[in-house]
């Protein structure tokens, strides 16, 4: 009997698990790629699932810290140009 788990962002690739994950357009930019790919060093299923989420989760945090750092910086910058001129 042979059980698949569904994984999200997760490709096997040469018996080894592969992670996977689209890079927003609006945090292209910062990240410096389109795409992000990261070998999980595993050819266990279950294992890899572990992995793709723990590392999914850490690339939403990123995007999300990313977007909050780009709304910051124009506030910080008129700011800036306010002390400037006085």
């Amino acid at each position: 009997m042979v059980i698949t788990i569904t994984m999200r962002n997760v490709r096997l690739r040469n018996g080894i698990f592969e992670f996977r994950m689209a890079v927003p357009a609006d945090c292209q930019d910062s990240v410096g790629q389109k795409e992000i790919t990261q070998s999980l060093q595993t050819g266990d299923e279950a294992q890899a699932k572990v992995l793709s989420e723990d590392l999914r989760a850490d690339w939403k945090a990123k995007f999300k810290k990313i977007r909050a750092e780009e709304v910051e910086q124009p506030v910080t910058l008129a700011k800036e140009l306010v002390d400037y001129v006085v």
